[in-house]
């Protein structure tokens, strides 16, 4: 289920990046895509993180998930993990700022909320790969789990420390969050925070995961993703995003 809150506001960002360099990055991006972990590989892992999140919650809780409702800070373009936690917990809310495209017909409101560019681009990535990706994701998921439901989560697009968000979520036993909180300036992190204090179950848990950016896959850098690492032994430089003052990415 979606839900459009009043004021939100894109938090999309473009650095001075030109056209060329953006159309080269969203060519890095798909093919990185097209041979990197399918849609079945994605829902296990998926699986396999829901998991991770709900064994540290009930551990440091004491309570239980299927009793709890978990939110999740920043749920991105494919809120795969959202789905996914619907296995395990009585309710799942996700906030982001932007408006996912998981159907053609989610084009309209994402071209008023996030802005034409990034639009479009979600619109080029349910054509080329999105839409029989989120088939596979679902298969895959449903065959594992028959009690799949993953139109039971409830999808905010609006501002995760505004009050009117919360006013729409209510009490949370956990957020979660993973790669989010570093793209939020330090002003608004503290009163997010404030609010995440104040909106959170006694006893309830807060898990962020940042993506540290001085780290040798940070940056936005395609050639040195997670997943290529590893393997890594020639083309761009590693730490370019720390070592190369020119460097800028559209993000």
């Amino acid at each position: 289920m979606h839900v459009d809150l009043q004021g939100a506001q894109s938090n999309s960002q473009s650095s001075a990046v030109s056209l060329f360099a953006k159309l080269d990055y969203y060519r890095q991006i798909l093919f990185w895509r097209l041979r990197g972990p399918g849609d079945v590989e994605a829902a296990d892992a998926t699986i396999r993180e829901a998991r991770e999140i709900v064994a540290t919650f009930e551990r440091e809780t004491g309570k239980r998930a299927a009793d709890s409702h978990v939110v999740e800070v920043g749920f991105g373009a494919r809120p795969r993990r959202a789905f996914a936690l619907t296995l395990f917990f009585r309710q799942v809310t996700a906030i982001d700022l932007d408006a996912p495209v998981l159907k053609l017909s989610d084009l309209p409101r994402a071209l008023r909320v996030n802005g034409p560019e990034r639009a479009l681009k979600s619109l080029a990535r349910h054509l080329l790969l999105d839409a029989a990706g989120w088939r596979k994701f679902h298969r895959r998921i449903a065959s594992r789990f028959p009690a799949y439901r993953p139109q039971t989560a409830r999808l905010l697009v609006g501002d995760a420390g505004a009050a009117a968000t919360w006013a729409e979520i209510g009490e949370a036993d956990l957020v979660f969050s993973q790669d989010v909180f570093e793209h939020i300036q330090p002003e608004r992190l503290t009163s997010l925070l404030a609010t995440l204090r104040a909106k959170l179950a006694a006893p309830g848990l807060v898990i962020t995961r940042p993506m540290v950016f001085t780290g040798i896959s940070g940056g936005h850098v395609v050639e040195w993703y997670e997943t290529d690492v590893e393997d890594r032994t020639e083309g761009a430089t590693a730490w370019r995003h720390l070592l190369d003052p020119g460097f800028a990415v559209n993000t």
